[in-house]
């Protein structure tokens, strides 16, 4: 949790939860973050899902989920996971014009299922 949260902490987390993380080792206990912060609750099932994803699918998995482009542009700018057609038809499928606009602008291959999507 605590690498994800390093990045999406500035933009998302109040820095309560980032400080919580931080003075209570909790970076790999999630059990502990809901009952802190039962508001994040949705927020740390995302992250963990994008954790858990096999690395061909972290991006369009963290679309998926709902993190946005922030969590996109993170784990391809910070962790360096590799763009594929898969997070563009993912991006398609969720109407996330926000991901699709970044993927396209970072040389993301097209795909034709994406205007199926």
């Amino acid at each position: 949790v605590l690498n994800s949260t390093r990045y999406w902490g500035v933009e998302q987390l109040p820095v309560s939860i980032v400080s919580f993380l931080v003075n209570h080792n909790a970076a790999h206990r999630y059990d502990d973050l809901v009952p802190t912060f039962p508001e994040y609750k949705k927020f740390f099932r995302s992250v963990r899902q994008v954790g858990s994803s096999p690395p061909d699918q972290t991006i369009s998995t963290a679309i998926k989920v709902g993190l946005g482009v922030v969590a996109v542009r993170h784990l391809h700018q910070r962790e360096h996971f590799d763009l594929n057609s898969c997070a563009y038809v993912t991006a398609a499928e969720r109407d996330d014009l926000s991901s699709m606009t970044y993927l396209h602008e970072s040389g993301c291959q097209w795909h034709e299922k994406t205007i199926a999507a």
